[in-house]
């Protein structure tokens, strides 16, 4: 077998460097693939772990074993560990010889450490909350300016506006995130930020906000990626173009402003995923992503029975379709909808998740899958009670190649990566 170029094939995992399953997957290649994949996996633990206990646990202990022995001796002995173990992190902020490339701060956090420039100028992701202390953020701001990817939290109706300083040092930051979910702000902060963005409107690629856009999102040029990640339904006009924008992530959202979103993306959208949406007609929503958007790749939507004719117009005019997450309200023909999906489906189409959310295990899949003969076998996905409820027929055809493989877990990354798009940037 050919022998890869080490720094070639760095270069290639580089760029695998957010498909976290892929890279677990490459571990076991052999040693030159494990030193290249394990120090990427660790530049961002938080970010590859679930949040589980078990996995919170693993990653404490990895922490502890670089305690000095006296410490791990104490813990050992099962005395108090809360205190003890924050100080001995504390001490690894005040080590010249560590540097840190991801950092969060936590709200309240009120803890005296040193950011030096040797501890933080390497910084590339840093997540913090609105109340961050001024001692800490004038640190920041003086001795780090590598920050790349930045998310800031609102913490209770605290604001320090030196944040928008911290932003408009940064050299290279492409990547920001404004988390609130409270219902009322102060709007001088919303200001400030955005004025600090402007610097670096045309570094911008990703996006993630909790309230209804503003103007300033228009200034980002390059913008490839743009998350809606609130509840609320957000209501806003929409007049701006976004002619780079790739992937669109929305929560709850007005169909008109969606829609309108939608047609000034100039088809570049690849991947659109809708997580939900209150309104019983998406007509708008659907037509504007057929008439606009020919590279889709991944699409989540809910579909009731009156959207099935114009849903069937996406199947045939988005060629490039491969993964679809269907939210299931209240259907009741679902023989039709099976049918357009067995007529209709581009060939590249054979990733199906389902996901209802009403009562009823009837779907008529047999007469789906004895349809499907002769295509791309199906990676299929089910909200869990439902998948159990059918098990043996999906056994079947699994047995029958009609299905590669099924799953019962609802999450967006459930075994077989659905809509997992990779990006160069």
């Amino acid at each position: 077998m050919t022998i890869l170029n080490r720094d070639v094939l760095y270069l290639i995992i580089e760029e695998l460097r957010n498909d976290k399953n892929t890279l677990i997957s490459c571990l076991s290649v052999d040693k030159t693939f494990c030193e290249i994949i394990v120090p990427i996996l660790w530049k961002n633990p938080w970010k590859i772990l679930k949040l589980e206990k078990k996995y919170k646990k693993l990653l404490l202990n990895v922490i502890i074993s670089h305690f000095s022995d006296e410490t791990k001796n104490y813990l050992s002995q099962k005395r108090s560990k809360t205190t003890l173990i924050l100080n001995e992190m504390l001490k690894l902020f005040n080590n010249e010889d560590i540097k840190f490339s991801h950092l969060y701060i936590p709200k309240f956090f009120d803890y005296q450490i040193n950011f030096t420039e040797n501890c933080c100028s390497g910084i590339k992701y840093f997540s913090c909350s609105t109340d961050i202390k001024d001692n800490i953020l004038f640190e920041l701001v003086e001795n780090c300016k590598s920050i790349e990817e930045l998310e800031i939290r609102f913490g209770g109706h605290k604001y320090n506006n030196g944040i928008g300083r911290l932003i408009e040092a940064q050299k290279n930051l492409f990547s920001f995130s404004l988390i609130d979910h409270n219902y009322h702000r102060d709007l001088s902060f919303d200001e400030i930020i955005e004025n600090a963005l402007i610097k670096h409107s045309n570094n911008i690629y990703y996006y993630k906000i909790t309230t209804s856009p503003t103007k300033v999102l228009s200034s980002f040029v390059n913008l490839k990626i743009l998350e809606f990640d609130d509840n609320r339904e957000l209501d806003f006009l929409w007049n701006y173009s976004l002619p780079h924008l790739q992937i669109l992530r929305v929560k709850s959202f007005s169909e008109k402003g969606l829609a309108d979103l939608i047609k000034s993306t100039c088809g570049s959208l690849i991947e659109i995923k809708i997580d939900y949406c209150d309104y019983y007609d998406c007509t708008d929503i659907i037509q504007a992503i057929y008439q606009n958007c020919p590279k889709l790749k991944y699409l989540k939507l809910r579909i009731g029975d009156w959207d099935i004719f114009e849903f069937e117009k996406i199947l045939i005019n988005c060629q490039y379709l491969d993964t679809l997450f269907i939210i299931i309200d209240n259907l009741y023909y679902w023989n039709f909808l099976f049918d357009v999906l067995t007529k209709s489906s581009p060939i590249g189409l054979f990733k199906f998740k389902f996901n209802l959310i009403f009562d009823s295990f009837y779907i008529p899949l047999k007469p789906f899958f004895d349809n499907w003969v002769g295509r791309c076998p199906i990676l299929l996905s089910f909200d869990m009670t439902t998948a159990e409820h059918m098990e043996d027929l999906l056994k079947e055809y699994e047995d029958k190649g009609i299905i590669e493989n099924y799953s019962n877990l609802c999450d967006d990354d459930d075994g077989f990566e659905l809509g997992k798009v990779k990006m160069m940037i």
